[in-house]
């Protein structure tokens, strides 16, 4: 999570960066990072889709390794919960 002030800030900066270089070349760049970023999700989400068609022992161990992750942070939560409940 991002604190409003963090975002207050990044606006801030956002505005002088468009102030300084013109609104047309702030969008343009703004787009090709987007751009840029996207592809690089996407090559991420393709190289792990040919792991799991070739490797099944290697996406399995992953799978294994995320849900345990998942399942602490599950635990954690819950126990939080509950530490709220018992006031």
């Amino acid at each position: 999570m991002v604190s409003d002030e963090v975002k207050q800030l990044a606006e801030g900066v956002q505005g002088k960066l468009r102030d300084l270089i013109g609104p047309e070349k702030f969008a343009e760049v703004y787009r090709s990072v987007h751009k840029g970023l996207k592809q690089k999700r996407d090559s991420r989400k393709r190289a792990q889709k040919i792991i799991a068609a070739v490797d099944l022992e290697r996406h399995a161990k992953r799978k294994k390794r995320i849900a345990g992750k998942h399942r602490e942070h599950k635990r954690k939560i819950m126990a939080m919960k509950m530490g709220r409940w018992m006031r």
